[in-house]
């Protein structure tokens, strides 16, 4: 079977709430939640094992998902 992207993107939207794109990052924002909760990782260290190009962009998704920085949210 063979789906056009944007059929993918409204099937999956349909069903998760989210597009394809916003569910990846929220899955990798919650998986760097974790990491800055549990460990002592450095946010530098943390962005890469979820999937972030580099911390600058983590930093940004992070705080764009939950309204805080990383070091704030592991701070708190």
């Amino acid at each position: 079977m063979h789906l056009s992207v944007f059929h993918f993107v409204r099937v999956f939207r349909r069903a998760t709430g989210e597009t394809p794109h916003r569910y990846l990052i929220h899955l990798r924002v919650e998986e760097a939640k974790r990491l800055l909760r549990d460990t002592d990782l450095t946010v530098a260290r943390i962005a890469p094992l979820c999937g972030f190009a580099d911390p600058g962009t983590f930093s940004t998704a992070f705080a764009r998902h939950t309204g805080t920085r990383p070091s704030a949210y592991r701070n708190s």
